[in-house]
C-alpha cells in the first residue's frame, strides 16, 4: 500500500470531521449516489493486512476520529488537544501491547486500498 491511498484514508477520516451536521438536502443526495454507484460490499473483496510503523498517522487519525465528539466539548487549542489525543492513542497501544502480547494487529482492506 503506498502513501497516496494512506493519506486518501486520512483524508477522508479528516474531512468527515469537517462535515456539519445538517447536511443540505442536495449533499445528501450527492452522497448518496455516490455510495449507490459503487458496487455493495459483499460484492467486493475484504482482506487483511498486518500493520506497519507506516500506518501510525492512519491509525491515529482514525483513533482521533472516534474521540472528536469528546474533543467538541472542551475548550482547549488545537495543540492542546492534539497532545491529548497522543498520549490517549499511545496509552491504547501500551495496553494492548501489555494486556494482549500474542494479538495480531491487522488493516482491514476494501479493493485491497
Amino acid at each position: 500500500m503506498g502513501q497516496d491511498s494512506r493519506s486518501t484514508y486520512q483524508d477522508v477520516i479528516e474531512g468527515s470531521l469537517q462535515k456539519p451536521v445538517g447536511a443540505s438536502r442536495e449533499q445528501q443526495e450527492l452522497d448518496r449516489s455516490s455510495v449507490e454507484a459503487r458496487p455493495p460490499v459483499e460484492a467486493r473483496p475484504l482482506t487483511l493486512r498486518l500493520v506497519t510503523e507506516a500506518d501510525a498517522p492512519f491509525l491515529f487519525a482514525l483513533y482521533s476520529s472516534t474521540r472528536a465528539a469528546e474533543m467538541a466539548l472542551v475548550d482547549w487549542p488545537a495543540e492542546q488537544q492534539q497532545s491529548f489525543l497522543q498520549m490517549q492513542f499511545a496509552a491504547q497501544q501500551e495496553h494492548y501491547s501489555a494486556n494482549f502480547p500474542l494479538a495480531e494487529h491487522n488493516i482491514i482492506l476494501l479493493d485491497r486500498q
